[in-house]
Protein backbone atom coordinates (compact mmCIF):
# COMPACT_ATOMS: atom_id res chain seq x y z
CA UNK A 1 0.00 0.00 0.00
CA UNK A 2 1.22 3.46 -1.04
CA UNK A 3 1.18 6.14 2.03
CA UNK A 4 3.12 9.13 2.01
CA UNK A 5 4.33 10.93 4.86
CA UNK A 6 4.46 14.84 5.27
CA UNK A 7 5.68 17.87 7.71
CA UNK A 8 8.89 15.79 9.22
CA UNK A 9 10.89 18.50 11.27
CA UNK A 10 13.76 16.11 12.33
CA UNK A 11 14.88 18.64 14.64
CA UNK A 12 11.79 18.55 16.67
CA UNK A 13 10.03 15.35 17.39
CA UNK A 14 7.07 17.08 19.08
CA UNK A 15 6.02 19.68 16.32
CA UNK A 16 6.31 16.68 14.11
CA UNK A 17 3.75 14.71 15.91
CA UNK A 18 1.11 17.37 15.69
CA UNK A 19 1.88 18.69 12.26
CA UNK A 20 2.58 15.35 10.14
CA UNK A 21 0.45 14.34 7.02
CA UNK A 22 -0.49 11.56 6.30
CA UNK A 23 -1.75 9.92 2.97
CA UNK A 24 -2.96 6.97 2.05
CA UNK A 25 -3.60 5.51 -1.74
CA UNK A 26 -6.56 3.80 -1.32
CA UNK A 27 -9.00 2.34 -4.23
CA UNK A 28 -7.57 4.29 -6.99
CA UNK A 29 -7.43 7.60 -5.01
CA UNK A 30 -5.53 9.76 -2.28
CA UNK A 31 -6.74 9.22 1.30
CA UNK A 32 -5.45 12.76 2.68
CA UNK A 33 -5.46 12.02 7.10
CA UNK A 34 -7.28 14.51 8.76
CA UNK A 35 -5.45 15.15 12.72
CA UNK A 36 -6.86 15.99 15.71
CA UNK A 37 -6.94 20.12 14.61
CA UNK A 38 -8.01 19.77 11.20
CA UNK A 39 -11.06 21.56 10.54
CA UNK A 40 -12.50 18.25 8.49
CA UNK A 41 -11.36 15.84 10.78
CA UNK A 42 -15.00 14.07 11.41
CA UNK A 43 -15.11 13.84 7.63
CA UNK A 44 -11.12 12.42 6.89
CA UNK A 45 -10.20 11.28 10.24
CA UNK A 46 -9.14 8.07 11.63
CA UNK A 47 -12.80 6.32 11.55
CA UNK A 48 -13.05 7.55 8.03
CA UNK A 49 -9.68 5.97 6.73
CA UNK A 50 -10.57 2.92 8.12
CA UNK A 51 -13.80 2.47 6.92
CA UNK A 52 -12.06 3.56 3.50
CA UNK A 53 -9.20 0.47 3.86
CA UNK A 54 -12.69 -2.17 4.96
CA UNK A 55 -10.83 -1.85 8.41
CA UNK A 56 -11.04 -1.90 12.16
CA UNK A 57 -9.09 1.49 13.62
CA UNK A 58 -7.21 -0.87 15.83
CA UNK A 59 -6.11 -2.49 12.55
CA UNK A 60 -4.66 0.33 11.27
CA UNK A 61 -3.44 2.60 14.50
CA UNK A 62 -0.88 3.37 15.77
CA UNK A 63 0.49 3.85 11.90
CA UNK A 64 4.34 3.27 12.60
CA UNK A 65 6.81 4.65 10.43
CA UNK A 66 10.57 5.06 10.61
CA UNK A 67 12.85 6.97 7.87
CA UNK A 68 16.22 6.99 9.79
CA UNK A 69 17.73 4.90 6.95
CA UNK A 70 16.93 8.00 4.83
CA UNK A 71 17.76 10.92 7.12
CA UNK A 72 20.41 11.43 9.82
CA UNK A 73 18.65 13.13 12.71
CA UNK A 74 18.41 12.13 16.69
CA UNK A 75 16.02 8.97 16.56
CA UNK A 76 12.89 10.66 18.52
CA UNK A 77 12.89 12.57 15.33
CA UNK A 78 12.66 10.01 12.65
CA UNK A 79 10.42 7.34 14.37
CA UNK A 80 7.46 7.60 15.47
CA UNK A 81 3.65 6.78 15.43
CA UNK A 82 0.55 8.45 14.56
CA UNK A 83 -2.10 7.34 17.18
CA UNK A 84 -5.72 6.97 16.30
CA UNK A 85 -6.15 9.70 19.28
CA UNK A 86 -3.65 12.08 20.24
CA UNK A 87 -1.67 11.68 23.46
CA UNK A 88 -1.80 15.47 23.37
CA UNK A 89 -4.14 17.81 22.41
CA UNK A 90 -2.76 21.18 21.81
CA UNK A 91 -5.33 24.25 22.09
CA UNK A 92 -5.34 26.29 18.96
CA UNK A 93 -2.95 28.97 20.51
CA UNK A 94 -0.62 26.15 21.43
CA UNK A 95 -0.26 25.02 18.03
CA UNK A 96 -0.21 28.21 16.53
CA UNK A 97 2.88 29.22 18.82
CA UNK A 98 4.74 25.27 17.84
CA UNK A 99 4.18 26.42 14.15
CA UNK A 100 5.72 29.56 14.72
CA UNK A 101 8.57 28.86 17.18
CA UNK A 102 10.55 26.07 17.15
CA UNK A 103 11.76 24.42 20.45
CA UNK A 104 15.57 24.82 19.67
CA UNK A 105 14.90 28.57 19.62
Amino acid sequence: MWALLGNIDVNDARRTRHFLTVSVFVREEWFHLARYHDVDCEVRGPAQLAMALGLGIDDIFPIRYNIGPWVSAAADSVVGRVDAEPLERLSRTELISLALYSEAG
